[in-house]
């Protein structure tokens, strides 16, 4: 017999406590310290980073990049980002209050970025770096290119292969290695990693032993987790799935228009995302740790 198909995946509307708009699109958002930050402006030429905090707008420093510019990411008050010019990628690194990027890092090769704490690092092809505020360090070079994934106490998870990840400390020593699927991405938190592979979101601890699965809808990418829930994107549609249970929810942005963009903060989360049209087509704001609760209801 044919098993019966799975219900739909309810919708639900995003209400947050606080939104700001902006007179130009928005880009993906970062998240640390309580603060979030996104770019401001239209591919390949953004205007200025908008940082906010779960009571408005904390700063909104000025690119010195003219064409394009990479996301964001934030590690307490530092920021940094990458300026993509003449085929060449600039890591860029500046704290909230002196907000004039300072260039640390030239190359031809693909970077990626993340950061948490006091810990910006970055991959950029085979080599593997950390980006202090008055310096770059050379962490560790391997012999195939690899991507950072994110950043967690002090530890960076980077992925070697589409199975296998590793995870290194801010003085580059490299503390696992782990055989663990993740085409659709993968995030360290605490004691766990998660990630997406083959439909399913799959809960890890740090000897790479698989905890738990549970299904997701398509075959999405992982945008964050923070122990508990898990955010991740199908086409342009947010879903919020609590690993507990596996119960998931899609997200309604009101008037979205594209991709939207979230990352947990003590259980609440930032967004950002686009509206068609009007004076303020950005829409970037906080979604309370109550209010999130109250979605998966």
């Amino acid at each position: 017999m044919l098993s019966a198909p799975a219900p739909p995946v309810p919708i639900v509307d995003v209400r947050p406590v606080i939104e700001i708009r902006t007179a130009s699109p928005l880009n993906e958002v970062a998240v640390d310290g309580g603060y979030a930050a996104t770019l401001v402006g239209e591919t390949p030429s953004w205007q200025y980073i908008l940082v906010w905090s779960t009571k408005g707008v904390v700063i909104r420093p000025s690119l010195l990049c003219d064409l394009q510019e990479s996301d964001i990411v934030l590690a307490g008050e530092r920021f940094a980002h990458i300026c993509t010019e003449a085929g060449a990628n600039t890591v860029l690194t500046a704290t909230f209050h002196h907000s004039r990027g300072v260039a640390r890092l030239n190359t031809q090769a693909f970077v990626t970025l993340a950061g948490q704490g006091s810990l910006v690092a970055g991959s950029a092809g085979r080599t593997l770096w950390r980006f202090d505020p008055t310096r770059k360090v050379k962490l560790h070079v391997y012999p195939s290119s690899v991507i950072v994934f994110n950043v967690d106490r002090n530890r960076i998870l980077v992925g070697r292969t589409n199975t296998v990840l590793e995870l290194v400390s801010r003085a580059g020593k490299r503390t696992a290695t782990l055989k663990i699927p993740h085409v659709g991405g993968a995030v360290l938190r605490a004691l766990h990693i998660g990630s997406i592979a083959s439909h399913r979101f799959i809960l890890s601890n740090l000897h790479g032993k698989r905890v738990l699965t549970r299904p997701v809808v398509g075959d999405p990418s992982l945008v964050d987790f923070d122990g508990r829930l898990v955010l991740y994107s199908r086409g342009t549609r947010l879903h919020l799935l609590r690993v507990s249970d596996g119960k998931d929810v899609a997200l309604r942005f009101k008037s979205q228009f594209g991709y939207a963009s979230a990352k947990f903060w003590h259980g609440g989360f930032f967004y950002v995302y686009n509206v068609r049209g009007g004076p303020k087509p950005g829409h970037a704001g906080y979604v309370t740790a109550a209010a999130v609760k109250a979605l998966l209801k």
